[in-house]
């Protein structure tokens, strides 16, 4: 189940930065982050952020 909206506020939620997370992992080498010691900046919003503003490379 998808769920696009805010049950509180009903505002439209941001696109999920799932598949996006997945994939930079996999151009690093890590096939498994579930077991992988992923690095540090790939635990929070900045992997994001240094992405974004190099333009998602």
């Amino acid at each position: 189940m998808l769920i696009s909206f805010c049950p509180w506020c009903g505002e439209r939620l941001p696109l999920s930065k799932r598949d996006l997370w997945f994939d930079k992992l996999e151009k690093l080498g890590f096939d498994n982050p579930y077991d992988d010691n992923i690095p540090e900046e790939f635990q929070s919003e900045k992997w994001y952020n240094h992405s974004a503003k190099e333009g998602f490379k």
